[in-house]
């Protein structure tokens, strides 16, 4: 506070608002419940509340400040906060916004001879909000696309394949990082897709002289299919210095270098 009378003033706080729309969630029904806007704590106390207040003391010269500190919770978005206070004759109020993000996040684009963009439906989060990456995990995803391309002519040129597949991606991060909800409801398990590190990868790779997934045809892969496309895969992420996470979908890691 800055030219207010002498005295002693108690300065409440509050997360008056939370913008999930602008990190790029593109559901808002439900929106975020509260308990995902963040929290606030005074004097880095306590483990704190949407809600705070700070006492501040003013001297002569008419100046004062506490310490505030804003939690973010796990989900990217825009945050704006409150302060108004009415001691000692003074009826005075604030805001300011705060962007809760991973910084440097961007959208990966790839030729199509190397790279496809292939999702389920997400009515939460459409294809544009959906392939987000980190400089270093961008770069990961070329390295990514050639080892797949080389693994697969190693692997599948006695069935005609002799150019190698077409890597198919999935999910990876939103814009601005942060949770991955792809139920669109603020919960689900993609916890790992929130720095930019992360890229699912599709069971089918695509043939480069038809332009048709491998294998071409309705219906779930066998099991021996995906076993075979998980060791490709695998091989694909770890020539590409990647990183394989065990999980029932395809994986691949690039931790920050």
């Amino acid at each position: 506070m800055f030219g207010a009378p002498a005295g002693t003033y108690q300065v409440s706080l509050k997360i008056e608002s939370f913008d999930a729309q602008i990190s790029g969630h593109a559901h808002t029904d439900p929106p975020p419940p509260e308990e995902l806007w963040g929290r606030l704590s005074v004097d880095s106390g306590g483990q704190g509340a949407r809600q705070a207040t700070c006492s501040i003391q003013v001297g002569p010269r008419g100046s004062g400040s506490c310490d505030v500190t804003y939690q973010a919770s796990e989900v990217s978005g825009r945050v704006k906060i409150r302060a108004e206070t009415t001691d000692n004759g003074l009826d005075e109020s604030l805001s300011t916004q705060v962007d809760v993000r991973v910084p440097s996040l961007f959208r990966a684009s790839g030729s199509p001879q190397y790279l496809r963009f292939v999702r389920s439906k997400d009515s939460g989060h459409v294809d544009a909000v959906a392939f987000a990456l980190a400089p270093h995990a961008l770069l990961g995803l070329q390295r990514l696309a050639n080892a797949y391309r080389i693994v697969t002519v190693e692997e599948r040129s006695d069935e005609g394949y002799t150019l190698g597949l077409i890597l198919s991606v999935n999910d990876m991060s939103l814009p601005w990082g942060g949770k991955f909800d792809i139920t669109g409801e603020w919960t689900g398990d993609h916890n790992s897709h929130r720095k930019g590190t992360s890229i699912d990868i599709n069971k089918r790779g695509f043939d480069r002289l038809t332009d048709r997934p491998v294998p071409n045809r309705e219906g779930h892969l066998t099991t021996e299919e995906i076993e075979r496309s998980r060791l490709e895969v695998s091989e694909a992420c770890d020539n590409a210095r990647g990183r394989v996470v065990p999980e029932e979908d395809f994986h691949c890691e690039f931790d920050a270098e």
